[in-house]
């Protein structure tokens, strides 16, 4: 019999792969689709293709680990959610960037979709593992 997936190890395994997938979004974003489209064009799509980054991510953290308890993936969305906001809170302390700056990231402007992604970064693994039938009725795989 196959040993069990350790579920905290591919939960830190998958998002760290969101990391260089986040980084190449921004510079997709800043380097080709704000100097082409503009600022209203480039943050929408910029925010859609990171969101199906995502859930990419998710597909493949649902596809190991198989079925679980629908508690074990809200567990996963939150620990993604809080990983993502401690990540961008220490990237804009690193770069000097005080409480405004933050602040300034969780509102709608220039169609900046940033507060939706967020939403889907806690959501995802559930729902991703919804769509691939991958949630237990029972506790039994806690």
């Amino acid at each position: 019999m196959t040993p069990a997936p350790n579920i905290l190890l591919w939960s830190a395994a998958t998002w760290l792969l969101v990391i260089p997938l986040a980084v190449a979004n921004g510079v997709l974003r800043q380097a080709v689709l704000i100097p082409w489209l503009g600022t209203k064009l480039a943050y929408p799509i910029s925010g859609a293709l990171l969101i199906a980054a995502i859930a990419a991510v998710a597909c493949l953290l649902v596809s190991r680990l198989g079925p679980r308890h629908a508690m074990v993936w809200v567990s996963i969305g939150i620990a993604w959610g809080t990983a993502t906001f401690c990540f961008e809170l220490l990237m804009l302390r690193a770069a000097n960037k005080g409480w405004d700056a933050l602040v300034q990231q969780y509102n709608f402007s220039d169609n900046n979709i940033w507060p939706l992604v967020m939403v889907w970064t806690l959501l995802a693994p559930l729902l991703v593992a919804t769509w691939r039938k991958q949630v237990q009725a029972s506790t039994a795989s806690y």
